[in-house]
């Protein structure tokens, strides 16, 4: 049997680590959104932080589609773009990083004005 890494178990610890401090900036996050307007809802709060996080420019170079786009290729552009996002959205160190730093705090409290503006 071949030994085990001893770096495993600290790798899975830092990565445990980040879901956790990035769902607890996530629920602020949304309870920000749900307070500034009562009738979003959370899973549509969760969505409108999805959608500002995923418009950034560093997710729009992870998740845009390469080739042509015509017919069932355009399909599998789409798909690889999905993927890409799907990618990017799972990434908590990157995640945390625009939700702490200067660009997505600044989008977020944008946003947030926008919807106060709204009500």
């Amino acid at each position: 049997m071949p030994d085990a890494d001893p770096l495993m178990p600290l790798a899975l610890f830092t990565a445990n680590c980040h879901l956790r401090v990035r769902r607890l900036a996530e629920e602020e996050i949304i309870k920000h959104i749900t307070t500034t307007d009562g009738a979003i809802r959370r899973s549509q709060a969760l969505g409108l932080l999805r959608s500002w996080y995923l418009s950034m420019p560093h997710a729009k170079g992870a998740a845009a589609p390469a080739g042509p786009a015509a017919g069932v290729v355009l399909d599998l552009a789409r798909s690889a773009a999905d993927e890409g996002e799907a990618r990017l959205w799972a990434d908590d160190g990157a995640f945390l990083a625009w939700a702490e730093g200067g660009g997505g705090a600044s989008i977020i409290a944008a946003e947030l004005k926008v919807l106060h503006a709204r009500t």
